[in-house]
C-alpha cells in the first residue's frame, strides 16, 4: 500500500524515488530500496508490522533514502559482507543526522539518547514509553 505522506518526504530528497509502500518483508528486514532499470527510479518498501513507533518508521524511511542519496545502489561497487556492513552503518548515520538525532561530529543530541539507542540496537523495550515491543 503506497503511503503518500512518506512518498512526498522521500521525493523531497530525491525526485527519482517514485513511491514508499508498506509491505511485509523478510525476517529481520525493516525496509528495502529497489532500483528500477528502465527509468532509473527507486521504490522504498517498509514493513509496517515490524515498526515500534513513528520514529522507527521515519528512521527506516531515512535510512533507505540514505542508500539512494549516498549512491549505494550503483552496480559497480563490490558486494561483500564487510562492504555491506559499512554501507548500512553509513546509511544509519545519514538517517540519524537527517532526523536531528546526531550532530556533524556524530555526537548524540541530548534529547535523543533514548530513541537513538533503541533505533540503533532495536531494543525490545522502549525506554521512552516503558512499552515492551514483541517483534
Amino acid at each position: 500500500m503506497k503511503n503518500l505522506f512518506l512518498t512526498e518526504i522521500a521525493k523531497d530528497y530525491n525526485a527519482d524515488i517514485k513511491a514508499v509502500e508498506f509491505t511485509p518483508l523478510k525476517e529481520r528486514v525493516y525496509g528495502e530500496v529497489h532500483p528500477s532499470k528502465p527509468d532509473h527510479s527507486f521504490m522504498i518498501f517498509i514493513d509496517k508490522e515490524k515498526m515500534r513507533c513513528s520514529k522507527h518508521i521515519l528512521f527506516v524511511l531515512f535510512h533507505e533514502i540514505g542508500h539512494v542519496q549516498l549512491h549505494f545502489l550503483d552496480k559497480w561497487q563490490p558486494v561483500d559482507e564487510i562492504f555491506k556492513k559499512k554501507k548500512e552503518e553509513e546509511a544509519n548515520r545519514w538517517a540519524f543526522k537527517e532526523l536531528g538525532m546526531i550532530d556533524n561530529e556524530n555526537r548524540i543530541n541530548s534529547g535523543s539518547f533514548l530513541c537513538y539507542d533503541c533505533l540503533h540496537h532495536i531494543l525490545p523495550l522502549c525506554e521512552k514509553s516503558n512499552i515492551f515491543v514483541q517483534k
